[in-house]
């Protein structure tokens, strides 16, 4: 939007992060940036995360793991109540465990992918399985973790999954998907 008058002139250019505000009158003039509304600033900074696993040492191991880039927003032990918590809670990674009572890690990515939420599925296991691995990813997911790996490849898998890249642990990533 533009705005001119006879001594000030307004301009305001709204960027994905920031909203610069330019305000000049005669001979001076500032910029200052603005957060938007939202927090499009925070997924830079420390983007949000659900963990969800049925076993809460594993998920106290995760969150110990990520606290430090990573800020958790919730964990859940089941698919039903991980959907409730991205519906509620918007974060910008997911992190699911493969097998969980009820609803499992796949269905959770499957249904977060038809609903066309910005979340993104990471799948953590036990499992280093290969067929899982396609499974996952082909479902949707961004990453497949192996929880015997997770001290090793849990910060660049999600690090990677923010930036749209496919991430698979070393152990299953034996053959191509």
């Amino acid at each position: 939007m533009y705005y001119s008058g006879s001594r000030f002139e307004k301009r305001a250019i709204i960027d994905f992060q920031f909203a610069f505000v330019w305000w000049s009158t005669v001979g001076n003039s500032f910029a200052q940036p603005i957060p938007t509304p939202g927090r499009m600033t925070d997924k830079l900074s420390h983007p949000r995360v659900l963990i969800v696993d049925d076993h809460a040492g594993i998920a106290n191991q995760v969150a110990a793991l990520i606290r430090s880039e990573f800020e958790i927003v919730a964990t859940a032990r089941d698919g039903m109540s991980a959907l409730d918590c991205v519906r509620r809670l918007d974060p910008d990674i997911a992190l699911l465990d493969l097998y969980m009572p009820g609803m499992n890690g796949l269905d959770v990515v499957r249904t977060l992918k038809t609903s066309c939420v910005r979340t993104v599925a990471v799948i953590m296991t036990g499992y280093n399985d290969f067929e899982l691995a396609k499974a996952a990813v082909g479902a949707g997911a961004m990453a497949f973790i192996a929880k015997s790996r997770l001290t090793h490849d849990l910060l660049p898998a999600m690090r990677g999954a923010l930036q749209g890249s496919v991430f698979v642990s070393k152990i299953t990533a034996a053959k191509s998907i």
